[in-house]
């Protein structure tokens, strides 16, 4: 997460979503910067509430001040670039701590029912609705651009920059695609994902 107070705005680091390549560009405007682990790196809106509204405030700027923005991704390229994400070779290990999250040897139809049925290890990778839920479960009334249309968000965060941000090439995951897919998108998770894409 990056947090300019003298700009008055915040960027949520949404996984998957050229978070990596957004935060350095933005990294010279940070007053503040919340990285590391994934963790705090990809602080949801909830713990932005929770953390750092208490934090800006005690440094004197009131939380309706503060422009919050995200990006979200189409709903099925976000899942499918977790599920590539997870066919690393490093996970192939049985000894890695995270080996569980292995998807190299399913399906993107296999992963995505996973994901769908809301099951454990490799697809729990939550939502991106949930990421923005705040603690009402609502999905507040901030600055939320597509991933596909990112040189939107770039140019609203350079309005309010004052000057030109420089972004890199995206950390993308492995080119390998799932091909034909067959999957219900009128299924309830991935439909609620498709009416927040939507309503962008």
């Amino acid at each position: 997460m990056i947090i300019s107070l003298k700009r008055k705005f915040a960027f949520l680091c949404m996984p998957k979503c050229a978070s990596t390549s957004t935060e350095k560009a933005l990294r010279r405007l940070a007053d503040i910067r919340i990285g590391g682990l994934p963790g705090m790196k990809h602080l949801n809106y909830r713990g932005y509430e929770k953390y750092v509204v208490p934090l800006i405030e005690e440094a004197g700027v009131e939380r309706a001040e503060m422009k919050v923005y995200c990006m979200v991704r189409d709903p099925v390229s976000w899942l499918k670039s977790w599920w590539r994400f997870r066919q690393r070779d490093a996970l192939k290990e049985p000894s890695h701590k995270r080996h569980q999250n292995y998807t190299a040897h399913l399906t993107f139809e296999e992963f995505f029912e996973m994901w769908e049925t809301d099951l454990e290890r490799p697809a729990n990778v939550g939502t991106q609705r949930r990421f923005l839920m705040d603690s009402e479960g609502n999905v507040p009334d901030i600055n939320i651009y597509r991933y596909e249309d990112i040189g939107s968000l770039i140019a609203a965060m350079e309005s309010d920059a004052g000057r030109k941000l420089e972004m890199g090439s995206l950390n993308q995951s492995s080119p390998k695609e799932a091909g034909q897919l067959e999957i219900d998108l009128n299924r309830p998770r991935i439909k609620s994902e498709y009416d927040l894409y939507n309503s962008i």
